[in-house]
């Protein structure tokens, strides 16, 4: 049996970005990392309930735990975190993302009402299930998947919908290789949400990342095949990568959005 656990994100920087995603991995893999991640949280007592948004930007920092931190307590914290997904590794990470401008672009052009249900964050975590379908056909193909979500989320309704759906059709159950009806529980239930929550911000940064051509000079370098300056990729999946884990960072385009809207019959 494989579990995924996934969040949502949403980055405003000069190229929003929306994601869903997290990681998929066998029972024994999430919980040598929870463990793993659980220690790393105890170097730090203040912190109860990590949330990517909150410690990464000086925005989300005020009000919180973070607020007074200075930047090499900060990235200590950060180290021992990327660390713990580093050496304890899950299966894969998968993420998908998509421009919330790409998406309203190919509604309008459409000229109908989608439900509101299915909005941007729901057709990331469509494609999020999609991407660990495939793979898990791929290397598990006699494997079903539970799907943790975080409670509440933008994408909580249409993963819902869809499901109802399809729970009485067996086929369609196995093809999506659902093992059961989709889990929606808080952080503080399950702590392997918040590992997905710094799996999925990572990973909504990077996507973002490549539609900005001003980069900051600190975090840039200049581009081998344009000559441009052109983001560096981000500390912590640049470590989880060197350490072996497969991430599967899917930007989905307008003409996928198409695609996908052409198969939903919308």
């Amino acid at each position: 049996m494989l579990i995924a656990f996934a969040d949502e994100s949403q980055t405003n920087e000069k190229v929003p970005i929306i994601a869903v995603g997290g990681g998929l991995g066998t029972g024994l893999q999430w919980c040598k990392l929870s463990k793993a991640w659980q220690q790393a949280l105890k170097t730090e007592p203040d912190v109860e309930n990590f949330h990517a948004k909150d410690f990464e930007s000086p925005e989300g920092r005020i009000g919180k735990v973070y607020e007074n931190w200075e930047l090499t307590r900060r990235n200590s914290f950060n180290q021992k975190l990327t660390d713990a997904i580093t050496h304890n590794q899950i299966a894969v990470c998968t993420v998908a993302t998509v421009k919330p401008s790409d998406f309203n672009e190919v509604i309008a052009a459409r000229k109908k009402k989608l439900p509101k249900a299915l909005n941007a964050f729901y057709f990331c975590a469509y494609k999020f299930i999609e991407q660990n379908m495939w793979w898990a056909n791929q290397y598990f193909p006699n494997q079903g998947i539970i799907y943790y979500f975080e409670q509440g989320g933008l994408h909580q309704k249409g993963i819902e919908m869809s499901y109802n759906h399809i729970k009485n059709n067996e086929e369609m159950k196995q093809l999506f290789k659902f093992a059961k009806s989709p889990v929606f529980a808080p952080k503080d239930v399950h702590l392997e949400l918040q590992i997905a929550d710094k799996l999925v911000y990572e990973a909504a940064k990077h996507s973002s990342h490549h539609f900005d051509n001003a980069p900051d000079a600190k975090y840039s370098m200049i581009s081998p095949v344009t000559g441009e300056n052109i983001w560096k990729t981000r500390y912590s999946p640049n470590q989880w990568v060197r350490g072996g884990l497969e991430m599967n960072v899917r930007l989905y385009r307008k003409h996928e959005i198409e695609e996908t809207f052409d198969e939903w019959n919308f």
